[in-house]
């Protein structure tokens, strides 16, 4: 093989090389800021619009088991509140997203709290009743609570969270180091600095090209509509906040590609102009 073959091999391998670390650095980059906090998980997933939506299902649980019980809703209501439900589902995305939170279950808590809400209204209005039946109603109120507040289906997506939380700081070293390792490599395979810069820059282009691409399909394909996530609230929001890290990715990628694109086009102009 002859030396300029080798060198055209060895060219489009440091391309392929920096293409594939242009991707990983903008994905890394964009997931750091967003998917891998637990912080902007939580206040971007626990909208008005799901504590309002846990609310009126509450509302409408809590009417079932007054008919029951015969105590009013309104105490049941006191512990699903817009402060109490929002701190709930948080708790839950940070019990799902956080593996060195140690979670705790607040079930027997909530118990007593509802347990001591039905008589403190039982003895108020100077009510009879049976302790038991009291404590089994109490127990029925916690498990609308909690069912209602419990995000099915989250653990599986944020675990997702966890590992990229895990992995991305180094994988954004990785790729910062693979870009300097591939401009390197076509630094010391081409004498003349505009071609290697060039080549550096086209293959930047194809990796942020390529950035936009996944961005489009992920949101085409809409996987978290895939895991099961119920109820279908929760999957809806879950799904606009990954559309909308999509949307960064795509923008962080069109930034890239328009800036490395546009070296690529005035490099191209010296070039031909030196061969003049």
């Amino acid at each position: 093989m002859k030396l300029g073959e080798i060198r055209r091999v060895l060219s489009f391998f440091a391309m392929a090389f920096t293409a594939f670390a242009t991707v990983l650095l903008i994905v890394a980059t964009v997931l750091s800021a967003t998917l891998a906090r637990g912080s902007y998980i939580k206040e971007r997933l626990v909208t008005d619009e799901l504590v309002d939506s846990c609310i009126s299902q509450l509302e409408i649980k809590y009417a079932e088991l007054e008919a029951e019980s015969n105590i009013p809703i309104r105490v049941f209501e006191t512990m699903a509140d817009d402060f109490t439900v929002s701190n709930s589902l948080k708790a839950n995305v940070e019990e799902c997203y956080n593996d060195d939170i140690e979670v705790k279950d607040e079930r027997s808590n909530l118990i007593n709290s509802f347990e001591g809400l039905c008589k403190e209204y039982l003895d108020g209005n100077k009510i009879k009743y049976n302790p038991k039946s009291v404590r089994n109603t109490a127990e029925k109120a916690t498990d609308i609570y909690i069912e209602t507040t419990y995000i099915k289906g989250l653990d599986g997506a944020l675990k997702k969270g966890i590992m990229l939380k895990r992995e991305l700081s180094s994988a954004s070293l990785v790729a910062v180091v693979a870009l300097s390792v591939g401009l390197l490599i076509l630094l010391i395979l081409y004498s003349n600095r505009k071609r290697a810069f060039f080549n550096f820059f086209s293959a930047v282009s194809s990796g942020a090209l390529a950035g936009i691409i996944a961005g489009l399909a992920t949101v085409i394909a809409k996987p978290v509509m895939k895991l099961g996530i119920t109820p279908a609230i929760y999957g809806g929001i879950l799904n606009n906040l990954m559309l909308r890290v999509c949307l960064l990715i795509i923008l962080a990628s069109v930034v890239i590609f328009v800036a490395s694109y546009g070296i690529v086009l005035i490099i191209t102009k010296k070039l031909i102009d030196a061969e003049k």
